[in-house]
């Protein structure tokens, strides 16, 4: 049953706002404990890398032959608020007891049960199962090529911010820039570490795909 549940699904019923509320706060909520995982840098937290401000995010679901594209600001403590097809909603995940949780969606209560299995989540809502898979495909982007230390732009796009110098001792997975492209910011990370040789990006400049932006030796 459980390897033919997209199967089996009603694809054309409404997908309640229980299902993704619960979903999308639950990777947000994720989101957050990996964050903790690393050190204070500003550039570890998920909501948003400018100091001080609650940045918008968006959170992309698939939810079998259906996508959704919502609008996120907020954070585990306080909520969250999303946008959809125009319309705001409030939601906050509490854990109630494994795998039980507690959301409050709009004012209104509901239990719902969640089990993550690799990158889809299981979400159990009024007696129904829902497979939910999130793409992450613009938020974090492995920016070196074959494992070299030249870091490249994934496509074109424009520098935001430059998080590291000449000299500068990374590791792998340590943010090293940060672009724009297609309306998404794109986290460029380091995938070895070592010592940055030479910077070439440039705040405000634009890039082309391929383009180095930080050698690593």
């Amino acid at each position: 049953l459980d390897r033919d549940l997209d199967a089996l699904l009603d694809r054309d019923r409404p997908i309640p706002a229980e299902v993704w509320g619960a979903a999308s706060a639950w990777w947000l909520d994720d989101d957050e404990r990996r964050a903790q995982q690393h050190d204070a840098s500003p550039w570890a937290h998920p909501d948003g890398w400018r100091a001080g401000i609650n940045e918008g995010r968006r959170i992309d679901l698939e939810i079998g032959a259906r996508r959704l594209e919502l609008d996120c600001i907020g954070a585990h403590r306080s909520g969250y608020r999303f946008e959809l097809d125009g319309q705001s909603h409030q939601a906050q995940l509490r854990q109630a007891d494994t795998p039980a949780w507690s959301l409050t969606l709009d004012d209104r209560a509901s239990r719902v049960f969640l089990h993550p299995a690799g990158d889809q989540l299981e979400v159990v809502h009024d007696h129904r199962r829902w497979a939910i898979r999130r793409h992450r495909r613009f938020e974090s982007v492995e920016g070196t090529a074959g494992g070299s230390g030249r870091v490249v732009a994934p496509m074109p796009g424009k520098i935001i911010e430059v998080a590291v110098r000449d000299g500068d001792t990374v590791e792998s997975g340590q943010t090293l820039v940060l672009m724009e492209a297609m309306k998404m910011e794109l986290t460029i990370r380091a995938e070895i570490a070592g010592t940055v040789a030479q910077v070439h990006a440039e705040a405000g400049s634009l890039v082309e795909a391929d383009t180095v932006l930080v050698e690593i030796e």
